[in-house]
C-alpha cells in the first residue's frame, strides 16, 4: 500500500514488510518515508488549508457524516484488516472499528459548533458600554502520530476533530499497523480537497522527529511512551503540542467487591492490547 500526499499515492525504493503477529506471515508492504518525503507531506498539507478554511461548517460536516457512512458500510473489511495487522480477535477488532465511527461521528457533529463567545468589559476601568468577543480559527498542520494497538480509533480521535476545526493533517501510522489507517485517509481523501489529508509511513526516528522539529507544522498529537513523548515536548518549540502518554494501571479494590470480576477486570485492563494479544485471522 503506498502514502498518499497531497492526493497522490507515493511509493519508495524502500519498503516495510507488514506481518500478521499470529503467524508472522506478510499481509503487505508499505514504503519507508524519508526526510524528502516528510516535507512533500507537509508542503501539501499547508497548499490545502486554503480550500479546508473556504469551506463552511455545513460542508465539512456533510463531509465527514459522509466518511462516517462508508465507514459503516466497511466495518467488517476494517476489522479484518486490524484483525491481520495488530492480531486483535474479530470481536475487538469491530469493537474498535464501532469505536472509530462513533468518534467521526461526533467530529461531524461538532465541525458545526465551533463557537467564539462575548465578553462583558465593564468589570474594568472605562470598560463601560464595550464588550469583546472571541473567534476560534484553525492553527493550520496538524501532525498526527499513532501507536499500533487502537491504530485505527486512536487516529480518527485526532485527525477528524482536526479537520473538524479546518485544519489540514499529517498522518505519522504505526510501523507495525498502518494498513488500516492508510485506508481510512484514502476514505478522507475522496470526500476532501486533496492534501487536507496525509500519510507518511516509516521510522519515527527519522520522520517523526521531523515532523516534530518543522516550522511549517503548527501542532503535534502523540499517543506513545513516555520516553517518546518527552522527546516529543523538548523538541518541538513553540507550536502547540498534545501527548497521551503510557499509564501504569493503577487501581483501587473497595471492600465490598466482587473480587474474581476485580481480578478479571484488573488483568483484562492491564493486558489488553499492551503487546500481549496475539491472537488473529488468517486469510
Amino acid at each position: 500500500m503506498d502514502m498518499l500526499i497531497g492526493g497522490k499515492h507515493i511509493s519508495s525504493d524502500d519498503l516495510i514488510d507488514v506481518k500478521n503477529p499470529y503467524d508472522g506471515e506478510v499481509i503487505d508492504t508499505v514504503p519507508i518515508a524519508h526526510r524528502q518525503t516528510a516535507q512533500l507531506a507537509i508542503d501539501a498539507a499547508n497548499d490545502a488549508k486554503e480550500s479546508l478554511v473556504e469551506m463552511s461548517a455545513f460542508k465539512i460536516s456533510n463531509k465527514l457524516f459522509n466518511a462516517v457512512q462508508k465507514l459503516e458500510e466497511r466495518r467488517e473489511e476494517f476489522a479484518h484488516l486490524l484483525c491481520l495487522e495488530v492480531g486483535k480477535p474479530i470481536n475487538e477488532a469491530l469493537v474498535e472499528v464501532d469505536r472509530s465511527i462513533e468518534t467521526l461521528r461526533l467530529s461531524a457533529e461538532e465541525a458545526k459548533r465551533i463557537y467564539g463567545e462575548s465578553v462583558p468589559l465593564d468589570a474594568g476601568l472605562n470598560g463601560k458600554g464595550f464588550f469583546a468577543f472571541t473567534q476560534r480559527l484553525p492553527l493550520g498542520v496538524v501532525a498526527a502520530i499513532t501507536p499500533f494497538n487502537y491504530p485505527l480509533n486512536l487516529t480518527i480521535h485526532k485527525i477528524a476533530p482536526a479537520i473538524a476545526c479546518k485544519n489540514t493533517v499529517i498522518v505519522k501510522p504505526p510501523t507495525e499497523a498502518p494498513l488500516a489507517v492508510m485506508k481510512f485517509c484514502e476514505l478522507l481523501d475522496e470526500e476532501f480537497p486533496d492534501g487536507v489529508v496525509n500519510v507518511v509511513t516509516g521510522y519515527g526516528s527519522e520522520i517523526g522527529d521531523y515532523l516534530v522539529c518543522s516550522p511549517e507544522v503548527d501542532k503535534i498529537s502523540f499517543t506513545g511512551s513516555v520516553t517518546t513523548g518527552m522527546m516529543i515536548s523538548q523538541k518541538a518549540g513553540m507550536k502547540k503540542v498534545t501527548l497521551e502518554l503510557g499509564g501504569n494501571d493503577p487501581v483501587i479494590i473497595l471492600k465490598d467487591a466482587d473480587l474474581d470480576k476485580a481480578v478479571k477486570g484488573i488483568i483484562n485492563g492491564a493486558f489488553l492490547n499492551a503487546g500481549q494479544v496475539c491472537m488473529g485471522v488468517k486469510r
